[in-house]
């Protein structure tokens, strides 16, 4: 066989490789709103793979939420190895978590604003952890979607940084979060990691 024609074909091969290797950085995850009210979309680091779904019953009914949780498939080096005695799959030291109200607006009262909510989680995580200054905060837009955001991070008790989305759409409350729990400080920039996903956000 010509040897042109040999080095054609194995070129065709190794690109049809490339094709087939699983996804690097970050893959698209979609998550369906309750009673067929369209699609969230955001692309996650491809390291993040679901663990948990289903609806998060509430001590009332209005507080009942369908969520997913994503949680780390493996752990990098630039990442500090679990707590002991946790279940990574469940307790997850690094998980995405998403969230929406579960119950109609016709049924319950619509959720809270963006600025409603802000207010009242940074007034009650105040409460609980006083001497947390939070890293960031406010209201961004992504995508035509508003979004309320908080990014804290503090060492009470063990590195605790979490990054905290909201936004209320067809009445009802939808949020997401990233966030990591360790015994020793983050080796990494975690705001840097979270915001080019969140910058990805979108319904459809």
């Amino acid at each position: 066989m010509n040897r042109f024609v040999v080095l054609g074909i194995g070129t065709l091969l190794l690109l049809f490789a490339g094709c087939a290797k699983p996804p690097a950085g970050n893959v698209e995850r979609r998550f369906e709103m309750p009673d067929n009210l369209g699609t969230f979309v955001i692309l996650l680091d491809s390291n993040l793979i679901q663990v948990d779904r289903g609806i998060r019953h509430s001590d009332y009914k209005c507080g009942d939420q369908l969520y997913q949780l994503h949680s780390m498939r493996s752990w990098p080096d630039s990442f500090p190895p679990p707590l002991t005695g946790l279940d990574v799959t469940k307790d997850s030291m690094f998980v995405f978590a998403w969230a929406a109200d579960f119950y109609s607006p016709s049924l319950c009262d619509s959720a809270q604003t963006n600025h409603e909510w802000l207010t009242n989680v940074l007034r009650m995580r105040h409460m609980e952890y006083p001497n947390c200054v939070p890293v960031d905060t406010g209201i961004v837009m992504v995508n035509g979607t508003p979004w309320a955001i908080i990014h804290t991070s503090d060492s009470i008790s063990v590195h605790n940084d979490a990054f905290s989305c909201y936004t209320r759409r067809n009445g009802r409350a939808v949020q997401f979060s990233w966030r990591r729990i360790a015994q020793s400080e983050a080796r990494f920039d975690f705001g840097a990691y979270v915001r080019p996903q969140m910058a990805t956000a979108r319904f459809e």
